[in-house]
């Protein structure tokens, strides 16, 4: 009897490990918010998508969660969305990564996502290459292909390479393509998103950006607390290009801004630099509520911004390396009514840092500090910047 017994249980437990992983590749959770669909494996993504993009959860706001880091090398990798089924999502990365993504595309909307609306995309780091030879397509994406009205894209790190190769394509942004919006969520838009990236456009000259490339007449969306390093080529004669936003259609003034944004992207183009800027290539009309963005001038072409409409405040400027180096420009690009989101260790960081799942830690915030001659109220020389508090009394007379 016993015998048998174990025989049985041997028979179990190798008929257990002959199961191809495959099989067991499926989220758990009812994908309500109580009770998330977990991703385990890549086939989880794959299998959601052929669902998604068939219009399974058409009407319904679906919540879903990384269990681990996903390794998707090898999947050819279909956008989750499309225009026929915009994806409802609640889409939380729980500060995993998505590692090697690979889309071959020859159709617009591309991305991780390939069209979602009323969705929330959060914490998580992405990578991997993006690659067309197709002509004419739109709405290119590492992240969201087009975003409709109420989208929130937050604490999203992107290194996915965007290849095309040599046509032209358009609305191709580091994180977004397109942001169609509306006015539904004022907030609605990327933030606290990082591009690092290659982006190269082919011959595309039509609305290309470091974040975003393109943000529609009606929308009222803000890209805020966002920072580009990466690398935009064109081989087309006068792009529309930005290190953060390349072009901001809003006749209608409805646009809620670029904020608190710093871009060292280098921008490489042909032709005419008429519509080139380090942080937006081009905006009409809302451009008063573009403010406190920074660009650095040996990667942007000395530039910030161009406008067909009223003209951009001050506070949108280039900068140099001393000047990032000095922690001046990591204090200007934290509102002081707001969460630090940008830090810098002074003598360490050549350049402000967006904090991004990582200890918070109050010694790398960044102050301005005033030193006092020794009566303890009179300036002495210029403010300064420091990771402290500490102000600095100096003798000036005679003892």
């Amino acid at each position: 009897m016993k015998k048998n017994l174990r025989q049985r249980l041997a028979m179990l437990l190798l008929a257990f490990t002959l199961i191809p992983q495959a099989a067991w590749a499926t989220m758990s959770g009812t994908g309500t918010k109580d009770d998330p669909f977990l991703v385990y494996y890549p086939e989880d993504l794959t299998t959601f998508a052929e669902k998604a993009n068939s219009g399974r959860w058409k009407g319904t706001c679906v919540y879903m969660k990384l269990f681990r880091d996903i390794d998707m090398a090898g999947v050819d990798f279909q956008p989750i969305g499309n225009d026929k089924y915009p994806l409802e999502v609640n889409f939380d990365g729980d500060y995993h990564a998505i590692k090697n993504l690979n889309i071959n595309y020859s159709s617009d909307n591309q991305g991780f996502f390939g069209v979602v609306e009323f969705a929330n995309i959060k914490n998580f780091t992405i990578s991997g290459t993006m690659t067309s030879s197709t002509s004419g397509l739109t709405n290119i994406g590492s992240v969201v292909g087009k975003a409709k009205k109420g989208v929130n894209i937050n604490d999203v790190q992107s290194s996915v390479n965007i290849i095309i190769n040599g046509v032209a394509q358009k609305h191709i942004g580091g994180i977004v393509g397109h942001i169609e919006g509306g006015l539904v969520y004022p907030e609605a838009g990327p933030y606290a998103c990082t591009y690092s990236g290659v982006i190269n456009a082919g011959t595309s000259t039509d609305c290309i950006g470091g974040i975003v490339g393109f943000v529609h007449a009606e929308s009222n969306a803000e890209i805020s607390n966002c920072y580009s390093t990466g690398s935009i080529y064109s081989s087309g004669s006068g792009p529309t290009m930005g290190g953060i936003l390349g072009y901001n259609n809003n006749e209608q003034t409805r646009f809620s801004g670029v904020h608190h944004c710093f871009s060292r992207a280098g921008l490489h183009y042909s032709g005419s630099n008429t519509h080139v800027g380090g942080i937006v290539g081009r905006l009409r009309n809302n451009a008063k509520t573009t403010i406190n963005n920074f660009c650095l001038t040996d990667s942007c072409g000395g530039k910030a911004y161009n406008t067909d409409g009223p003209s951009i405040p001050a506070s949108n400027l280039t900068c140099t390396l001393t000047e990032c180096k000095s922690g001046y420009i990591t204090y200007t690009l934290n509102p002081e009514s707001f969460f630090a989101r940008w830090q810098q260790k002074i003598g360490h960081d050549d350049y402000p840092v967006l904090w991004f799942n990582t200890p918070f830690t109050d010694n790398h915030l960044v102050y301005k500090v005033q030193d006092l001659k020794c009566d303890q109220t009179t300036p002495y020389g210029d403010p300064r910047y420091s990771n402290s508090t500490t102000v600095v009394y100096y003798h000036t007379g005679s003892w």
